[in-house]
């Protein structure tokens, strides 16, 4: 015990060198009273405790063979029975309930909060049982040692220390405290204290306790697993124990970082082998010589256990190669291979399967929302008319070019920040899109000079996200030439030229290797999305569209690898997200295929969504359409884009709020089918004028009321088609022009133009209303913004 007391992480606040996880941007957890009391909590009865005590021996328990199963369950239910006391067994009960109240499966479709409900429950039933645990700290039975082993253990659940290496301590005392449990009930020799010759980890494992073939039950099998794998986490703990030591003593001994280094790679090979034989050695009933299996709790967490050895043996190479790049040094560094190794640790990979997983194998489901409306403009989103590059020439022309070039930089600075990020964070959301458009690399008139300006812009996203905790997908949005019919790739025309010139193709694939160069080992960058909603009409040899995307992907894909192999693709269908049917057999590897699932239940112009189960199913449907290929090749799944769009409450009072209670609930619904098959998702959109973002903005701010009789007319002439709400204020214009082309144009000829979802009328409208109106009446726009100080702006 005294030798305890000394270590370092007892003597001082570990809130000093420990972070929350998964929630980085919340404050550290308080243990002090006033978050909720035990009085609060309304599961204590029998048959809650009961739930509890399931949870914890299915996601806890499993790996600890100490404490019996059935004497532990005697225990809690004798203590919630007779009431909770000062006594060993109400101490232990305390404990086992907190560790049940945040303990999940493996594969769990959310992340505990730090303001969650049972977070903060679980805080109260560990501080009561921080209160009672002084008086365990003379005895010497099972149930005081468990009580000390699992609230180590219910901490280090909470708290991930940011330098192992130099804290092993304070990650392994339970594991410490375990050990010496172990020693005691299978005989071993005594493990002395760290940093002694003992630290060597064992060739073999003891024979631990076995039950009878005869006598065998689930429960006793369940625990000799346990046996096994407490045997089997010590023996890598030990190794790393000692690997941590020779790194530390290692750069004491050293005269210089470079010096460490080149003696460090020395040695890696030696450990790396050790590892390895390790986990060779495992027995049948923890092998993760494949990937473990999510429900395999202590496979997992072994598997999780080797990745972390790796990583620490690795990072030293790591941070000192980082540190150089930020010095600008050029001259090389030892151990350039160790670099590559550890980041590879660190970037998520799409297991063989439809799983998306991280370097420790655990599942990550991706759900979040794009930025859309930034770094790639959109007239529904900020309020223009028509396309980006006209609004942008049209301010210049009418503010010039200094003061529009300033209040587009305010714009781009402004529309995403820290506090988005951790509002985002704040729900739970774990991923961005970052849509982009290909102007701000590639100016048309020099397209062989990339703009740093571009780089600048995405690395302050990608170093948002990364300061809360947040994936990027990097999304570009709008190509040379445009890869679709529509307005969000900023064409200004009805035609995709793309897929006509193979120079635009070359152009997207040269900005792509540019951007994998830049990116190559960012961990922030979950993927590239190649390219947002594809519409190519060139057909296939088996009559589908999108010959020249299938061999575009390809091309890009090879590219794109041969300079970052890590990272994910995101890869769209043909036809806005929609169409694979002209897709290969053989999926490309470490791809993720990205569809879009837009209802029309969630747009005024239509059938409003009432959650009928003829509504639903119809729902349910077009959705598994869309996916069928990703069942079919057992690829994972990534809903790029969804969402409905909602009517103004501010303006339209109580119809609004109806109307909207209708679109929420249509998004609950199809959150709950992507949640049935763990479908990775990205809702469109965060953040708009007030039509579909999740956040808006103010209306009465000084830039909604300036341009608020602009969107007014805006709505009137049905310029934006996805913000038009109905088109009755130009149905006198349009209706006889339309009813006109189609007595002119044979019926059979009327749907032979690309796409084909597009009716007849939505051909003309693209053309007339959303391209050459909207071009007009853009002028009124930027005239609102003619005398405006850079102050105001």
């Amino acid at each position: 015990m005294e030798s305890l007391l000394l270590w370092s992480v007892l003597s001082r606040d570990m809130s000093s060198h420990t972070t929350l996880h998964p929630d980085p941007p919340q404050p550290s957890p308080s243990y002090s009273p006033g978050c909720t009391s035990l009085a609060d909590i309304a599961d204590l009865d029998t048959q809650g405790v009961k739930a509890l005590l399931d949870n914890f021996f299915d996601h806890v328990h499993c790996k600890n063979p100490i404490l019996e199963e059935a004497a532990a369950r005697k225990v809690v239910l004798n203590v919630v029975i007779d009431g909770i006391d000062w006594s060993p067994g109400s101490c232990l009960t305390l404990i086992i309930c907190a560790l049940g109240k945040i303990a999940t499966p493996l594969d769990a479709s959310f992340h505990l909060r730090a303001d969650s409900m049972p977070f903060l429950e679980a805080q109260a039933l560990f501080q009561a049982a921080q209160k009672r645990i002084g008086t365990l700290m003379a005895r010497s039975d099972i149930i005081g040692a468990q009580c000390f082993f699992l609230s180590g253990v219910f901490l280090m659940n909470l708290a991930r220390p940011e330098l192992s290496e130099a804290q092993q301590e304070a990650v392994y005392w339970s594991a410490w405290k375990s050990e010496r449990e172990l020693r005691g009930e299978l005989s071993l020799p005594d493990f002395s204290m760290p940093y002694s010759s003992s630290v060597l980890y064992p060739p073999f494992f003891p024979t631990p306790p076995h039950p009878l073939e005869s006598t065998r039950t689930t429960a006793s099998s369940r625990q000799h697993t346990a046996w096994l794998f407490y045997l089997s986490e010590i023996s890598l703990r030990r190794l790393s124990s000692r690997t941590c030591n020779d790194i530390l003593e290692l750069h004491r001994a050293s005269a210089s970082n470079v010096d460490f280094l080149k003696q460090l790679s020395l040695l890696i090979p030696a450990y790396e082998t050790q590892a390895n034989e390790w986990a060779e050695s495992l027995p049948p009933e923890l092998s993760i010589a494949l990937a473990p299996i999510d429900d395999n709790v202590c496979c997992f967490v072994l598997c999780g256990h080797l990745v972390n050895f790796f990583e620490r043996l690795y990072w030293p190479f790591v941070m000192a190669h980082l540190a150089a790049l930020e010095r600008g040094v050029t001259t090389p560094i030892p151990g350039r291979q160790f670099v590559e190794k550890g980041l590879e640790y660190y970037i998520l990979n799409v297991e063989e399967g439809s799983r998306i997983v991280d370097p420790s194998g655990n599942t990550v489901i991706l759900k979040g929302a794009a930025i859309g409306g930034m770094l790639n403009m959109e007239n529904f989103i900020t309020g223009y008319a028509g396309h980006e590059h006209q609004h942008r020439q049209q301010m210049v022309e009418v503010m010039g070019e200094e003061k529009a070039d300033f209040f587009f930089d305010r714009l781009l600075y402004h529309f995403f920040t820290d506090s988005d990020a951790a509002y985002f964070a704040l729900l739970g959301l774990n991923c961005i899109r970052i849509p982009f458009n290909y102007r701000h690399f590639i100016d048309d008139m020099d397209p062989d000079n990339l703009k740093k300006s571009g780089f600048d812009w995405l690395d302050r996203c990608v170093d948002i996200c990364g300061r809360h905790n947040l994936y990027a997908v990097l999304d570009l949005h709008a190509v040379p030439g445009r890869q679709n019919q529509d307005w969000h790739s900023d064409s200004g025309l009805s035609r995709a030229a793309f897929w006509d010139f193979k120079d635009h193709q070359d152009r997207a694939i040269q900005l792509w290797k540019a951007l994998a160069t830049h990116y190559k080992g960012n961990t922030v960058i979950a993927g590239y999305n190649l390219l947002n909603e594809p519409a190519d009409e060139t057909k296939t040899s088996s009559g589908h569209h999108g010959a020249k995307l299938v061999k575009w992907y390809e091309r890009a894909e090879k590219e794109v690898r041969a300079i970052d192999p890590d990272h994910m693709i995101f890869i769209d269908g043909n036809t806005y997200a929609m169409d694979f049917r002209a897709f290969p057999e053989n999926p490309l590897p470490n791809a993720v295929y990205a569809c879009h699932d837009y209802s029309f239940y969630g747009f005024p112009l239509g059938e409003q969504y009432e959650g009928t189960d003829e509504q639903n199913t119809k729902l349910r449907k077009s959705f598994e359409r869309k996916v069928q290929f990703m069942r079919e090749k057992n690829v994972p799944i990534w809903n790029g884009e969804f969402g409905p769009v909602y009517q103004n409450e501010h303006m339209e009072g109580d119809e609004a709020i109806k109307t909207n209670a209708k679109r929420f609930n249509l998004l609950q619904e199809q959150l709950a089918i992507y949640r049935e098959t763990d479908v990775n998702w990205s809702i469109w959109l965060y953040k708009d004028v007030g039509y579909q973002g999740m956040v808006y903005a103010d209306p009465e701010s000084p830039y909604m009321r300036l341009i608020a009789p602009f969107i007014a007319k805006k709505q009137r002439l049905g310029l934006d088609f996805w913000g038009v709400v109905n088109k009755d204020g130009v149905k006198h214009l349009y209706e006889p022009f339309i009813q006109g082309l189609k007595e002119e144009v044979l019926e059979k000829y009327r749907d032979t133009k690309y796409p084909k979802i597009w009716t007849f009328e939505r051909q003309f409208e693209r053309v007339i209303r959303e391209c050459l109106m909207s071009e007009y009446v853009g002028w009124e726009l930027a005239e609102l913004f003619r005398d405006k100080s850079k102050e105001e702006l």
